[in-house]
């Protein structure tokens, strides 16, 4: 709990220095007249599980550059393999094909008119580059934020649910915890971009969608 109000705080601090100008203050043109900059109107829980299957959509469809169009420059994706930025998260995501989505336990927080937060639960299956993964369940959440009239994702999490398993045997040491390559990273890729740096090490983990 205390991770994810954090998370809102950060992102709000975040937002209020980035947030466009007030949409009252009037410009003239060179006829004369007073113009005003459009802004789009606070996100609503029903906007914001919009935009998230809108992701969902654009990666089943396979269009790749769409899915681009609706992540800020600036944005993070934080998995159990790490940090990446941008251009490892379009990197990750080729060929993933997700089907059978479900979704659920959606929780949203408005926190201004410029930026908001969406969580959910999430079971899907589907294919990384022609081949089938089995299906999984994460826990998720992604912040949005207003940039020049259209709202673009700036921040994404998941955690994998983990698999209910009885106790190991007496004696025995316990199972390391496993990895969980994030929907929007494939583990596929043997390079991937990691916010400030680039590096070439293979990743690990279970087939799951970018």
């Amino acid at each position: 709990m205390k991770k994810f109000v954090f998370l809102i705080a950060a992102v709000a601090i975040a937002a209020a220095g980035c947030a466009a100008p007030p949409t009252n203050r009037a410009d003239t043109n060179k006829n004369g007249s007073a113009e005003t900059t459009a802004a789009a109107a606070p996100m609503t829980e029903s906007d914001a599980m919009a935009k998230e299957k809108a992701v969902m959509a654009a990666f089943e469809k396979q269009d790749y550059n769409g899915f681009g169009e609706m992540v800020d420059p600036e944005a993070l994706l934080v998995g159990g393999e790490g940090v990446y930025d941008k251009a490892g998260i379009m990197k990750g995501i080729q060929g993933f094909v997700p089907k059978d989505v479900v979704w659920s336990d959606w929780k949203f927080q408005s926190l201004d008119k410029d930026a908001a937060v969406i969580s959910y639960k999430q079971t899907y299956g589907g294919t990384m580059n022609g081949q089938a993964m089995p299906p999984q369940t994460i826990y998720a959440s992604s912040a949005w934020v207003n940039r020049n009239g259209k709202w673009l994702v700036i921040y994404h999490q998941e955690t994998e649910v983990a698999k209910t398993t009885g106790p190991p045997p007496p004696g025995c040491a316990h199972a390391s915890a496993r990895t969980h390559a994030s929907r929007w990273v494939s583990p596929r890729s043997s390079r991937s971009t990691r916010a400030g740096s680039t590096s070439s090490t293979r990743r690990r983990g279970r087939p799951s969608s970018p």
